[in-house]
C-alpha cells in the first residue's frame, strides 16, 4: 500500500489532498483500496468519482508541452481540481481536452512559463485565479459555452494581449484583468455585447477583430485637440511616432496632439510592422470646430439619445471651465457664448448651455436653454418628453483643477424633481420634465 500527498499552499492556508491508496499502473490493474488514484506515464495523477469518470488531482511531469488525456481506465477525464499545476515552473503549452467541463480554483496560478492554453469546448466559467501571475501567456480563446470570468481570474497576465470571447459571457468580476498591460490588452468580442461594455468601463481596448490594426486609419482634428489612437491585439510592446511633431504629436501611450494646420502620418510600430493614420490639423474656428463634431463625434447616423449623449461627453472632453470667474471675478464675453467654447475651449454655464443648443440644433432636436440662480443648463426633448442636461456640472472642479475630462452623468437626463434638490428656476416658465425612461432608439425626422 502507498500514500499519496498533495501539498500547496495558498492564501496562508494549507491545502493538503491525501488518498490513501494503491497507485495502479496506466494499463489499469487495480488492488484493494480506499479510494483509487491512477498514475499515467505522463506523470498526471487522477481521482475516480463514483459514476466512473476521472479527475485531474495532481502534475509531477516533465512539463513543456502537455496534452491531458481525455480517458484513463475507460473513464472519461471530466475535471481539473484545485491547484493542480499552480506555480508549476515547467509547462509552457496545455491542451485540454473536450471531455473536461471544469477547472478548479487556482488550477494555473503562477505558472509564469505557461505561454498558451487551449480550452476545452464545454467549460462554463473560468474560476477564481485561474490564470492569475500567468507571465507568459499571451493570448487565450474562450469557448462559447463559457459565460463567466471569475474574481482575478487572468491577474497580473502581463503579456496577455488577446482575450477571445463571446456574445455568452455575461458575468466578468471588476478583478478579472487586474494588473495587466492596458496598453496592449484587448478584449475581441462582438460587437453591443456584455464584454465590450466591460471592457469600455475599465478602460481595457476592445474590438470585433483578432487583426492587429488601429483604431482609426484616418482623421480630422482641430488644433490644441487631443485624441486617443488604439493599436488593437498588439503581440509585442508599441511604438508610437509621428513625421512631423510640429503639426500633431504623439506620446508613447498613443495620445495625439493637434497643433497647427497641416496633414500628419502617425505611425505605430509592433513585431516588426507598421501601422498609420493619417491625420488632418485644421485651425481651430468655430465653423471647422463644428464641422469636426458632425463628422466624428455627434454623427448624423445616431439616435436623438446618441446625440445628446455625445454632445455632452464632447463638451465635457474638450471645453474647461473659464477659471477667470473665481480668481478675478469676471470673464470676457466671449466665455458667455458657444464660440467660446467651440474656438477657444473655453466657457461658463451659459457658454455650455448655449454650444449645446448649437448642436440640437443641427439635428432639429428640441433644445433650450434653462436659467436661475445664477446659472444656465439645458432641457432637451427626446421622443416627446423633456430632460435636463447640465454639461457644466457635470464638468466639475476637481481639487481646484480646471481640467476634468471624466465624463460625469450626474445631471444627465433628469427629471424635474431631481434638478429642484440644488438648482432653482421658475417652474412655470419651462415644459415639465417629469419622465426617468428614455428612448434609446427615436431619431427626430
Amino acid at each position: 500500500m502507498k500514500f499519496i500527498i498533495y501539498i500547496k499552499e495558498r492564501t496562508g492556508l494549507f491545502l493538503m489532498l491525501m488518498v490513501i491508496g494503491v497507485i495502479l499502473s496506466y494499463s489499469g490493474k487495480e488492488h484493494a483500496s480506499a479510494q483509487n488514484v491512477y498514475v499515467d506515464d505522463q506523470g498526471f495523477y487522477y481521482t475516480e468519482n463514483t459514476d466512473g469518470t476521472f479527475n485531474v488531482a495532481a502534475y509531477q511531469g516533465e512539463g513543456g508541452s502537455v496534452t491531458i488525456p481525455e480517458r484513463i481506465n475507460d473513464g472519461q477525464v471530466v475535471s481539473i481540481l484545485d491547484g493542480v499545476f499552480y506555480k508549476n515552473s515547467t509547462i509552457t503549452n496545455i491542451y485540454i481536452p473536450d471531455t473536461i467541463t471544469t477547472i478548479g480554483i487556482d488550477a494555473f496560478g503562477y505558472c509564469t512559463k505557461l505561454k498558451s492554453v487551449r480550452l476545452p469546448q464545454k467549460l462554463t466559467a473560468i474560476p477564481m485565479e485561474c490564470f492569475v501571475y500567468c507571465s507568459s501567456l499571451t493570448k487565450i480563446t474562450l469557448p462559447s459555452s463559457c459565460s463567466q470570468i471569475g474574481y482575478n481570474a487572468f491577474s497580473a497576465c502581463k503579456n496577455l494581449y488577446q482575450v477571445n470571447v463571446t456574445k455568452n459571457v455575461k458575468s466578468i468580476t471588476s478583478s478579472s484583468f487586474t494588473d495587466c498591460n492596458k496598453k496592449r490588452l484587448t478584449i475581441v468580442a462582438p460587437k453591443n455585447s456584455y464584454a465590450v461594455k466591460y471592457a469600455k468601463k475599465y478602460s481595457i481596448m476592445t474590438t470585433t477583430s483578432k487583426a492587429t490594426k488601429l483604431s482609426n486609419k484616418s482623421k480630422s482634428m482641430i488644433a490644441k485637440e487631443k485624441f486617443q489612437l488604439y493599436l488593437y491585439n498588439p503581440s509585442k510592446s508599441i511604438k508610437w511616432k509621428s513625421n512631423h511633431s510640429s503639426i500633431a504629436s504623439v506620446n508613447s501611450g498613443g495620445k495625439i496632439t493637434a497643433k497647427r494646420n497641416g496633414k500628419v502620418t502617425i505611425t505605430a510600430i509592433c513585431n516588426g510592422k507598421s501601422y498609420s493614420c493619417k491625420i488632418t490639423v485644421k485651425a481651430k474656428t468655430n465653423s471647422s470646430t463644428l464641422r469636426v463634431i458632425y463628422k466624428q463625434y455627434v454623427k448624423p447616423g445616431m439616435s436623438d439619445y446618441e446625440k445628446v449623449a455625445a454632445a455632452h461627453k464632447w463638451l465635457i472632453q474638450n471645453v474647461k471651465y473659464d477659471k477667470r470667474l473665481y480668481t478675478t471675478g469676471t470673464v470676457p464675453y466671449v466665455s458667455h457664448t458657444a464660440k467660446g467654447a467651440f474656438k477657444y475651449g473655453v466657457a461658463v454655464c451659459d457658454g455650455y448651455s448655449k454650444a449645446f443648443m448649437t448642436i440640437m440644433e443641427h439635428y432639429n432636436i428640441p433644445c433650450m436653454m434653462v436659467t436661475g440662480g445664477q446659472h444656465a443648463w439645458n432641457l432637451v426633448k427626446i421622443k416627446n418628453k423633456w430632460y435636463h442636461v447640465d454639461c457644466t456640472y457635470d464638468d466639475p472642479i476637481v481639487n481646484w483643477s480646471f481640467n476634468n475630462t471624466h465624463v460625469y452623468k450626474t445631471y444627465f437626463l433628469k427629471t424635474d424633481a431631481y434638478m429642484a434638490k440644488d438648482h432653482t428656476w421658475l417652474k412655470k416658465y419651462f415644459p415639465k420634465a417629469k419622465s426617468t425612461s428614455v428612448d434609446k432608439n427615436y431619431r427626430t425626422k
